[in-house]
């Protein structure tokens, strides 16, 4: 299984370097998403992983990103909320763990400050104006569409 899955990996990370040579990024944070809320209520509504994310990381749940770069490692950047309200766990030692660098964020403001040290990547996912509030380029539709023939 690990060794399926670093294949798999390795071949992500070569079509994106090929997009990111297109449109001159240094890399390309990805989001999990983010959880959404019934108007006027504490309860979320059904969470969906990002299929961009889900396609370079098998991790479930909200708030996630990775960060990656040609040459590098990916790093996940995993929340894992501060909070007994919130059912985040730790990761544990799943098969694809070793193809990572993993940093754990407590709180969305840690894991965007995080992000804010990549300036000179893209931003795919939801929350484009944390993103550009973050020094993110947030990158263009057309970046998507070629991300999206390629999955």
């Amino acid at each position: 299984m690990k060794a399926l899955f670093k294949d798999h990996l390795e071949k992500r990370m070569d079509r994106l370097e090929e997009a990111l040579t297109l449109f001159k990024l240094d890399g390309l944070v990805l989001s999990a998403g983010s959880e959404g809320h019934y108007y006027q209520d504490d309860q979320a509504f059904p969470f969906r992983t990002n299929h961009h994310f889900r396609h370079y990381c098998p991790v479930e749940g909200a708030g996630h990103a990775i960060v990656l770069a040609p040459g590098r490692k990916p790093l996940l950047c995993y929340f894992c909320p501060d909070d007994f309200w919130y059912e985040h766990s730790p990761l544990g030692e799943p098969f694809w763990i070793d193809a990572f660098d993993v940093k754990t964020f407590g709180s969305q403001e840690s894991l965007w400050k995080e992000l804010s040290g990549y300036g000179s990547f893209g931003y795919l996912g939801p929350d484009k104006e944390q993103a550009i509030g973050a020094g993110l380029q947030v990158v263009p539709e057309s970046f998507e569409h070629h991300m999206n023939w390629y999955r």
